[in-house]
């Protein structure tokens, strides 16, 4: 039996660096450091990120765990002891530790008009330039609700928020 699960995708914020952070650190083999975040969401006007969250009582509360985990476990020297010198991160409240364990997902992208070849400096790779038709467009709306479609399939009911809209997804 699926239980509906509902999620919000919303804006990210400078606070949800550490969840987002220990996501990174589990699912890429060399992570972004913290502060390429804080700069993407401070100062790059072309920069655009989300991140989704679980709603309800029932959170993973892995996300926040696994970067407290992680970072007791690095090997590396800089890293220690730059945490070492900075000044301690200030107390969160209960609200801000609750809405860290529920993040679930991000993303990112940044909205620019031409091309960069070679944008990856780790191994040279190029830049995927992804576009869609316009957001109004049959095409577009017809390749939405397939897509919305496949997403219920695999979650069963959910409800999903991005800013003041809500989908329902029905059981696939």
């Amino acid at each position: 039996m699926k239980v509906a699960t509902a999620f919000v995708v919303e804006a990210m914020r400078v606070e949800h660096i550490p969840a987002v952070s220990a996501i990174e650190k589990l699912s890429f083999p060399q992570p972004w450091p913290q502060n390429a975040y804080r700069r993407e969401i401070v100062e790059n006007r072309m920069a655009h990120y989300v991140v989704a969250r679980r709603l309800g009582r029932d959170s993973d509360t892995s996300t926040t765990g696994a970067s407290n985990q992680h970072a007791g476990q690095s090997g590396d020297l800089i890293g220690r002891l730059s945490r070492l010198l900075r000044p301690p991160d200030p107390p969160r409240s209960p609200q801000l530790e609750e809405e860290l364990r529920s993040i679930v997902g991000y993303a990112g992208i940044w909205v620019m008009t031409d091309e960069r070849r070679r944008y990856y400096s780790d191994n040279g790779e190029d830049a995927l330039v992804m576009w869609t038709d316009a957001l109004d467009s049959e095409s577009f709306q017809a390749a939405l609700d397939q897509n919305e479609r496949k997403l219920a399939e695999r979650l069963g009911s959910a409800e999903v928020r991005l800013g003041d809209r809500i989908w329902s997804l029905p059981n696939g």
